[in-house]
């Protein structure tokens, strides 16, 4: 049983949010880009692949829970959403074109994904120019799960249509051959039975070549393995599908990671990077090292830890039955909010305290100011639809979360798109994706 709330903003609000940051190349055929900017992301000419990630994974969700949450919205269009998944999955497509031309994606013989122009690697470039074209090289294994989900989101929802989309046979083939391809080229299978996502196809994984807790999303693998096991066999040309057991490997291997590394003692946070390894036990342990990217410190629950969270509520609302996986991890969350709730909102300065992981001889600390940051307190509160009612504030914490979500969507491209996600954890959109994944 998972909650929800009718005082966040709803899915058509959300998905009318998306407009400000997309910039249409062409309207028809449609083919949009989402625009970052900030850090790592540029200064407003670029798109990273989380970005556009967003944007599929947005409209996917909105059309896999149309019937009960856009649809019932006075003048929503469901005809505007899909042109925009339309625009944003071509945009998609034409990066992993343009990562296909050179030696530097470390996707080697990994051109599964095809259509009508040939064959390509299936994860993008982390950054390109918005017009197209890429600007960095290397896959980002947090943007490509995103990505492969609102695909897959995108092509369940429409499976009842007649007639159905254009590029219904063509993004269920391209969705299925990129699973396969993030198993191949995001994972790291070097270490027994543990499966563990790097941080994109060219970096990252045990030791000292780091890890970030906030790009794992065991509800992504759960999503691919289970599209993967429907797909026909007979429909994969030039690669294979990825058997249940491993996509469970990865589940797991992510859930050790989040243990290892989140605070002790109801503590809840996580750090933006960390370093893990494996102990004699064959249990994955934080190491202790020194590893950081993006510009953000190490240890601190910031811009990027908080995404963690969603990630892992995320895997709620698409796998409610899975408690013993993702409650252990948000019920910290649950303590720590339910122990400062005032009725409509949470202090800056008690709600999170410093707190420590095992093996560190570091404290996390919060982002500055994290109750006034969306990027912050979305996906932190997004925890929230799987608090248990045991919790007597449980219901009036998530309708608390809601309204402040529910405010007008900020300008700028990451606290916006946080905000737009958020939302649709809150409203229940997301629980009711899930359950068209099941169709």
């Amino acid at each position: 049983f998972l909650l929800q709330t009718d005082k966040a903003m709803n899915a058509w609000d959300v998905f009318l949010g998306l407009e400000w940051l997309t910039h249409k190349n062409s309207e028809e055929p449609p083919n949009y880009s989402l625009v970052a900017s900030g850090g790592a992301a540029g200064s407003g000419n670029l798109v990273v692949s989380e970005s556009q990630a967003y944007g599929l994974l947005i409209t996917g969700s909105i059309l896999a829970s149309w019937d009960l949450h856009a649809g019932t919205v006075n003048g929503a269009d469901r005809a505007q959403v899909l042109k925009y998944f339309e625009g944003y999955y071509t945009f998609w497509k034409n990066m992993c074109k343009g990562s296909s031309d050179h030696f530097n994606n470390c996707q080697p013989n990994g051109k599964y994904c095809s259509d009508y122009s040939g064959s390509y690697v299936c994860l993008p470039d982390w950054r390109v120019y918005k017009t197209g074209g890429t600007e960095s090289t290397g896959a980002a294994t947090d943007a490509d799960a995103d990505a492969i989900t609102g695909i897959i989101l995108a092509v369940k929802s429409v499976e009842g249509d007649s007639p159905r989309p254009w590029w219904y046979d063509e993004a269920r083939h391209w969705a299925d051959a990129s699973a396969s391809a993030f198993f191949e080229f995001n994972v790291d299978k070097s270490r027994g039975d543990h499966r563990l996502l790097k941080l994109g196809s060219c970096w990252g994984g045990w030791d000292g070549n780091g890890n970030n807790p906030s790009y794992h999303s065991p509800g992504a693998y759960r999503v691919m393995r289970d599209f993967q096991m429907s797909f026909p066999a007979s429909d994969r040309n030039g690669y294979s599908g990825v058997s249940t057991a491993e996509w469970d490997k990865l589940v797991i291997t992510t859930y050790g990671l989040l243990q290892a590394v989140q605070c002790s003692d109801d503590g809840a946070m996580v750090p933006n990077w960390c370093t893990v390894g494996v102990d004699a036990n064959n249990n994955i342990y934080h190491t202790g090292g020194s590893f950081s990217g993006s510009g953000t410190p190490q240890y601190e629950y910031g811009s990027e830890a908080a995404r963690a969270t969603f990630r892992v509520a995320l895997d709620a609302a698409f796998y409610p039955e899975m408690a013993l996986f993702w409650s252990p991890y948000l019920s910290s969350f649950h303590f720590r909010l339910d122990s400062t709730f005032g009725g409509s909102g949470w202090p800056s300065d008690t709600t999170f305290p410093n707190c420590r992981g095992p093996n560190t001889l570091s404290d996390i600390s919060i982002f500055s100011s994290w109750e006034s940051n969306t990027f912050i307190y979305g996906p932190t509160y997004s925890s929230l639809i799987a608090a248990s009612t045991n919790i007597a504030n449980a219901q009036a914490m998530t309708d608390a979360a809601g309204r402040i979500l529910a405010s007008s969507l900020p300008s700028s491209y990451y606290p916006r798109c946080w905000a737009m996600i958020s939302n649709l954890v809150l409203n229940g959109a997301m629980e009711s994706a899930g359950k068209t994944l099941r169709q």
